[in-house]
């Protein structure tokens, strides 16, 4: 695996280059900022290293994910004094600190720096904000995108989780409360909900252009980003990426068992998930059923999340 991936970084020349020596490093970087699975520990080993601190790259991704874990002195030291250099484009949490802390910066367009602007005002990445949304409404629809027979209808006054291309799925009526998207997603007008989410461990901590994404585009009042605790903890238990409808029961199971929301008030409906291997991933375009999940595992973490939330809803319908 680790050669698959140091052999993938100079397969792209003009988009990321590195020493050699330093390669090994950037992997170890990029696989704690994928997995989530890191500290402050983890971080100062790697830190350390002479290389490290010597290779603008490595200070980058470093400072980013020592502000991902609110070490900010830390991500400082890292960056004061650090000439900016064009690659700092590709960390949006080292740029919006930047910004904040009149550090060196790369040089920007106006667009990109109205678009760091509005992120620094929009990205909640509190664990309890998608939690305190729910509370605002008098239940929660979760409704995937797998195969199944009838439209999926819900109260107007849940806050509903719509997945993907979901507007292409004709089981579905009504728009998402919150649109939630893997990093992969092209933005579209087509759907307005008033909020995003971004599953897998957060995006804007890691090597990515995908803030870029939001140049010009500028109508979402909040972009969450699930707990990089979640998402560490369910790629352990799963030995695979978890899916964004898996994050999204399990992120409301923890914020029911936490007392987040309140027991026993909220009402909510689970639907549009496969049962075991699905022979295909989409109602809407029969796409086959990624390998990038442990399907089987994924439905038996799935049933004890629903059993879960049972026992804390005032009332939880399930349907395929």
């Amino acid at each position: 695996m680790t050669q698959r991936l140091i052999s993938g970084l100079v397969a792209r020349p003009g988009r990321f280059l590195l020493r050699p020596n330093c390669r090994a490093l950037y992997t170890q970087l990029d696989t704690l900022a994928r997995t989530g699975e890191f500290d402050v520990d983890a971080l100062n080993g790697i830190r350390s290293h002479k290389l490290a601190r010597a290779t603008p790259e490595l200070r980058y991704y470093l400072a980013s994910l020592y502000l991902q874990i609110n070490e900010a002195a830390s991500a400082r030291e890292l960056l004061t004094n650090l000439p900016a250099r064009a690659c700092m484009i590709w960390y949006f949490s080292v740029l919006k600190f930047c910004c904040e802390n009149t550090l060196a910066l790369p040089r920007l367009s106006a667009e990109q720096t109205l678009c760091i602007d509005y992120l620094s005002r929009v990205i909640d990445n509190n664990p309890s904000s998608m939690a305190r949304l729910v509370q605002e409404h008098a239940g929660f629809s979760v409704v995937g995108n797998a195969p199944g027979d009838g439209p999926v209808t819900h109260r107007g006054d849940y806050c509903s989780f719509y997945f993907n291309d979901y507007a292409c799925n004709d089981r579905i009526v009504g728009e998402a409360s919150v649109h939630v998207v893997t990093p992969s997603w092209e933005v579209s007008r087509k759907y307005v909900s008033e909020s995003l989410c971004i599953s897998g461990n957060n995006i804007f901590h890691r090597r990515s252009r995908v803030w870029q994404k939001f140049c010009g585009y500028n109508e979402y009042r909040s972009i969450y980003t699930f707990p990089r605790t979640l998402w560490a903890s369910l790629s352990l238990e799963l030995n695979a990426s978890p899916s964004a409808g898996l994050l999204m029961l399990e992120y409301l199971n923890h914020a029911f068992k936490f007392q987040q929301l309140p027991i026993g008030v909220i009402d909510g409906l689970v639907a549009g998930f496969s049962e075991g291997v699905p022979v295909v991933n989409h109602q809407y375009n029969k796409e086959p059923a990624s390998k990038r999940h442990n399907w089987e595992m994924e439905s038996l973490i799935r049933k004890r999340c629903i059993d879960q939330l049972k026992r804390h809803c005032a009332n939880l319908e399930w349907m395929q």
